[in-house]
């Protein structure tokens, strides 16, 4: 006659399953988590910003630095290389959404401002290295009665200021 009911053994899980199974939903969560934020951020995202996001992750990539030219109609990219060469590697019209009818200016890190006409500027906007961070710049565009402000910080923050 058994007492104390040593020598039965109920069924149950040990220590190392359960473990397993938090891991498991763990991850799984996690990566829906993710995928859910990385789609909301995108969608929010203007013309402009994702354009500067596209730029950075494609010089992080590549490990190559990535100048960025506008005009008031295209954007393009060039890579440049460590002797000073330039190479085209994307030129399309840049969307600029509502802003199209305003009048384009763009103030780069050297602090001189220069006028976004229909021809493409030689000279970048905007230079990003594989490091993630870039030159920074000020767009500023205008009508009449107008006036916006993005700011582009050396991080690819881009920052909407009206004045």
């Amino acid at each position: 006659m058994q007492i104390l009911g040593i020598g039965k053994t109920k069924p149950a899980f040990t220590l190392v399953e359960l473990l397993v199974v938090l891991l498991i939903i763990g991850l799984a969560s996690s990566i829906i988590f993710l995928n859910i934020s990385s789609f909301s951020n995108n969608s929010l995202k203007s013309p402009i910003e994702e354009s500067i996001y596209l730029i950075k992750e494609e010089s992080i990539l590549t490990g190559e630095i990535i100048a960025l030219s506008l005009s008031d109609s295209q954007q393009q990219w060039s890579i440049i290389s460590r002797d000073g060469n330039k190479k085209i590697i994307k030129k399309n019209t840049f969307n600029w959404g509502q802003l199209q009818s305003f009048t384009k200016t763009v103030e780069t890190s050297s602090g001189s401002r220069v006028l976004l006409d229909n021809e493409m500027s030689l000279e970048p906007v905007i230079i990003f290295y594989p490091s993630g961070e870039n030159t920074g710049a000020k767009l500023y565009f205008e009508t009449i009665d107008k006036k916006l402000e993005i700011i582009i910080s050396k991080n690819g923050k881009v920052i909407r200021a009206n004045e």
